[in-house]
């Protein structure tokens, strides 16, 4: 892509939700490894590194969501009539 391309909201979200399904298979090792010992020194840092995923990562991802990608999809279900009618002018 070119520095005078941008990304389109569903091209910039693609692929975002690998990362997060990584740590959701780490939550399930969390609760395996509390599961079998609770006094695991992992416990306390696998836990850490989840919370502070959610807060910097997961919170930030799904307002982004909210205010690009969603804004995108009901841009392109209900388009603004004015922008149909300029684009009917230009093809």
């Amino acid at each position: 892509m070119s520095l005078n391309q941008q990304a389109s909201p569903l091209q910039s979200f693609s692929g975002c939700h690998d990362g997060i399904l990584k740590h959701i298979e780490q939550l399930a090792q969390l609760a395996s490894i509390v599961e079998q010992d609770k006094s695991n020194p992992q416990v306390k840092t696998l836990a850490a590194d989840l919370e502070s995923f959610y807060h910097k990562v997961i919170l930030n991802h799904h307002q982004e969501e909210e205010q690009e990608l969603f804004t995108a999809v009901r841009t392109a279900l209900h388009p603004d009539p004015v922008d149909l009618a300029d684009a009917k002018l230009h093809y």
